[in-house]
């Protein structure tokens, strides 16, 4: 039997879709999260809190794990002391994370970033582009990725992804879904920033991609990589196209807001790997086919 993955996070978007996506190949998988789940999901679950080294360190001893795909974290905090928890759950668990898969020799570790640790307008370059983030959960992923990084090396291999804003598989809430079940519901399509040009990342393809990475080998002992889809598409086109896809008639109002450019280079990941990819066209079909079929 191969070792097992482990994915962190499985409760939510990315993470649960990962841990089936690896489940239906055949291929071991342990899942950590804070709640309870349900026992008929297939796969291993340990309750883990990732900012506790200690039980950090004791999940990783208990598994002969032979990839960390770290999908957990703290995405919006409230309260009266936000930045803690995304320091604790973002940049603590990270590190406990590290520490404990580098005692295990020869663990690969893919980070799920964002591009939220870029500042002003894109397109944004891995090596080229600054890092200043302009938001307290950018400056913690940011973080993460430093820390990734000084921890690779013989006994710990890394990457990080920088993931645009994910779209697709059940998220319900996003320009793409709010633009779709618009559509579909006779709504009016307002999009106040038609010219703001985004490359959206759809849930399928990231899936896709990081199956790859945990297929083939590794250039680099540590790299950081963009991740979303190859083809860049402005909101004023995204909602044309779901318009035609979805045959409505519903009256389309586009606004004068500021044109902003939130589009990444992708060169670097498609030149080290070879990545499937489905087009904007496709991934927003399935998301209509998904709403019509009564799957969100």
């Amino acid at each position: 039997m191969t070792k097992p993955l482990l994915v962190t996070g499985c409760h939510g978007l990315l993470g649960n879709a990962l841990a089936r996506a690896f489940m239906s190949r055949g291929q071991s998988v342990v899942t950590t999260g804070r709640r309870v789940i349900p026992p008929d999901t297939g796969w291993e679950y340990v309750q883990c809190d990732l900012a506790d080294a200690q039980q950090v360190d004791a999940m990783m001893h208990a598994y002969d794990i032979s990839v960390v795909i770290h999908t957990a974290a703290q995405i919006v905090a409230s309260g009266e002391r936000p930045q803690e928890a995304y320091t604790r759950n973002n940049v603590v668990a990270t590190s406990n994370l590290c520490r404990a898969a580098s005692r295990q020799q020869g663990v690969r570790f893919i980070n799920c970033s964002t591009i939220s640790v870029y500042c002003g307008e894109g397109p944004y370059t891995e090596d080229c582009s600054p890092t200043v983030p302009e938001t307290e959960y950018g400056r913690s992923k940011f973080e993460a990725e430093t820390v990734l990084e000084n921890h690779a090396g013989e006994a710990l291999k890394g990457v990080s992804l920088r993931l645009g804003g994910l779209h697709g598989g059940h998220r319900t809430s996003g320009v793409v879904y709010k633009f779709v079940r618009a559509a579909l519901d006779g709504s009016p399509l307002r999009v106040a920033e038609p010219e703001s040009r985004f490359n959206f990342a759809f849930i399928g393809d990231v899936v896709a991609a990081i199956e790859v990475l945990v297929r083939e080998n590794w250039p680099h002992d540590y790299a950081v990589y963009n991740l979303a889809a190859s083809q860049s598409t402005g909101l004023g086109e995204l909602a044309e196209l779901v318009l035609g896809l979805t045959n409505s008639q519903v009256e389309l109002e586009l606004g004068s807001g500021n044109a902003r450019n939130r589009v990444m280079n992708v060169l670097k990941i498609a030149r080290d790997f070879s990545l499937p990819e489905a087009t904007v066209e496709d991934n927003i079909r399935a998301v209509i086919n998904q709403i019509v079929d009564g799957g969100i």
